[in-house]
């Protein structure tokens, strides 16, 4: 609970509003569902190792460092968003 209230709610991948409701469209996962995401990888789910993500950054994410995340896709979703404005459901 207190991850979720640092984050306002936001991914910390994307910086959009994640949701938790896990049904998605057509029987499928929803892409916004709040995950629980490493920051780094190699270590556990513990206290300040942790980040709320949306399922679709988090599964982008994958392995990669934060740093290696923020320079590749970081630009590019923030070009998206700022072309197209937020996703919204």
């Amino acid at each position: 609970m207190a991850l979720e209230i640092l984050q306002e709610g936001c991914c910390a991948l994307t910086g959009i509003k994640y949701q938790h409701w896990r049904g998605g469209y057509g029987g499928g996962k929803n892409p916004l569902v709040a995950t629980l995401d490493r920051i780094d990888s190699k270590q556990g789910y513990v206290v300040g190792n942790v980040q709320i993500a949306c399922w679709f950054a988090n599964c982008l994410k994958g392995d990669l460092p934060m740093y290696h995340w923020q320079s590749h896709y970081g630009e590019v979703l923030k070009q998206i968003l700022d072309k197209h404005g937020s996703y919204s459901t």
